[in-house]
């Protein structure tokens, strides 16, 4: 088995050029690994400044817009067997990639991420809310950090170990093989690109990697940081109903599209569960506040989506 000081990476940057401290953050952390970078490579948005923030060593490479578009290229450039995905809003300790080229490599895994989310450290009442707004749930089963269900919810580890294998995940920091990386033809979700700000884009990575038959392991105490360049971020009727649509496309992209009958009725039914919470939930905000918004917003959300998943380009794509 290869020592972790031994992986060679190129650092894998996506951005639009306005993250700014945060961005020059991420720089200056990867210049000081342990394990440093064979390359930094940046990927800015076509039609952007390149930003200020530098240290001198990196590339910029320029390339269409979108979340999905800037992870989801050739990368020719990349002349090393490991990537190491980022964005531009991340701070690595000194040995974080180092700590996570181990995880990597000490459970013989394809691809390992650092954790950002730790929902089994929430309190009891933020757990309480993400299942009831999302569905996510705490599970004993110590055999996945997250697993996917078939209603898209996650059930997450209540008491995980350091590392662990995943179904799912955040993608902020990623390090794979670039062998897995292209065999999942990642290309093909670049519908998700549609809404704009695809929340969902690191789930149909991930998912779509195990789902392949590649190892995925979440890392939780990487020593990355997400400094969140994107939290000022407005909540606007557009945004919120985009954020719903693309969330309903992920559930129908990797549990429901062109499977065998049997199993769109049940992924169907467990998802039409969900639904009908949400919808509960929407109902007695809406009441509460006496506006009909929560609600509106849903079915706006329902009818983006479903002129997403009938659409041509959507109905030609492969299965997962």
């Amino acid at each position: 088995m290869s020592d972790e000081k031994d992986i060679k990476y190129c650092a894998v940057i996506r951005t639009l050029g306005r993250a700014g401290a945060k961005y020059q953050a991420l720089l200056d952390s990867l210049v000081g690994q342990t394990l440093p970078p064979s390359r930094i490579l940046v990927y800015l948005a076509e039609g952007y400044d390149a930003p200020r923030e530098t240290v001198g060593v990196e590339r910029i490479v320029r390339c269409p817009k979108g979340m999905i578009a800037q992870r989801a290229l050739p990368f020719d450039e990349v002349d090393t067997d490991y990537i190491l995905f980022l964005d531009d809003d991340i701070a690595i300790a000194p040995d974080g990639v180092e700590r996570l080229a181990r995880a990597m490599l000490g459970t013989e895994a394809d691809c390992a991420f650092a954790d950002f989310y730790a929902l089994h450290s929430l309190s009891a009442g933020q757990k309480f809310r993400l299942w009831l707004e999302k569905g996510d749930r705490p599970t004993s089963d110590r055999r996945w950090a997250y697993r996917e269900c078939r209603s898209s919810a996650t059930a997450y580890c209540a008491a995980p170990e350091k590392v662990m294998p995943s179904q799912t995940g955040c993608g902020g920091a990623i390090l794979c093989s670039k062998a897995a990386y292209r065999a999942i033809d990642f290309h093909e979700e670049r519908w998700a690109d549609a809404f704009g700000y695809p929340l969902g884009e690191d789930h149909l990575f991930l998912y779509k990697m195990y789902v392949r038959g590649f190892k995925v392991v979440a890392q939780f105490d990487s020593g990355f940081t997400h400094l969140d360049a994107s939290a000022d971020r407005p909540v606007d009727f557009a945004s919120e109903c985009n954020r719903l649509a693309v969330l309903h496309c992920v559930w129908y992209r990797c549990h429901y599209h062109r499977q065998p009958a049997a199993k769109r009725i049940a992924d169907g039914f467990f998802y039409g569960i969900l639904s009908a919470k949400q919808i509960s939930l929407r109902a007695a905000l809406a009441l509460r506040r006496l506006s009909i918004r929560p609600l509106s917003v849903y079915f706006a959300a329902m009818r983006s989506a479903r002129r997403i998943v009938v659409s041509d380009e959507f109905s030609r794509l492969p299965r997962f």
